[in-house]
């Protein structure tokens, strides 16, 4: 309610990842449009898109950490870094396929894309099991996830995405991207219904 105090939000850099999630966000967007406008005046510059990277990633991280605490013992694990990984990967390298002007880098993207498609789909399998070994409320994180019918269409739309690129090779289009987008929408619900909202198991009685 009072944009004029927005500059406080920085105060705490400190100690707070929601303070470090803005500045880094706030530097991604300022090097990710400097990089914009000197494509758009037939300029590529190596440095810049080195810095446009570092920011993304350090953005990404933040972002992550706000939830790694104790708070969410279903979190306060490597898997928000993961998921959230993840999916910039895998919409981030589709998209890149749809809007490169030619196919120069179509081979290398490709390459990734596949790659992070397997990775998120053994994720998707492998993060309920981990949760499986540790402790009782993480584990009723884990049973939350496979009763969800948003787990197992999450698994459908990434099954069949990864056997089809790895049976057709990969198709870069809005239409898979529509897909994959559907299904990290509901890895989202997922996150925040599932995992961050499992904690307030903490102190109800095990059954």
């Amino acid at each position: 309610g009072h944009p004029g105090g927005g500059i406080r939000s920085f105060s705490n850099l400190k100690f707070s990842w929601l303070s470090r999630e803005i500045l880094t966000f706030s530097i991604y967007g300022g090097v990710l449009l400097l990089d914009v406008i000197l494509r758009y005046n037939g300029r590529y510059d190596l440095f810049v898109q080195l810095i446009v990277l570092i920011a993304g990633s350090a953005a990404l991280y933040s972002s992550a950490r706000v939830y790694k605490n104790s708070g969410f013992p279903a979190l306060n694990t490597f898997v928000p870094t993961f998921v959230f990984f993840c999916t910039a990967w895998v919409l981030g390298s589709c998209i890149l396929g749809i809007v490169l002007p030619d196919g120069s880098y179509n081979h290398g993207l490709g390459l990734i894309f596949k790659t992070v498609l397997i990775v998120c789909l053994l994720g998707h399998f492998m993060i309920p099991l981990f949760w499986q070994t540790q402790g009782r409320v993480i584990k009723a994180t884990a049973i939350s996830n496979y009763t969800s019918i948003f787990f197992w269409g999450r698994a459908a739309i990434l099954i069949s995405i990864t056997v089809f690129t790895l049976l057709q090779g990969v198709r870069f289009s809005i239409g898979v991207f529509l897909i994959l987008l559907v299904s990290e929408l509901a890895g989202r619900v997922l996150f925040f219904n599932n995992m961050v909202h499992a904690s307030q198991n903490i102190g109800k009685p095990y059954y």
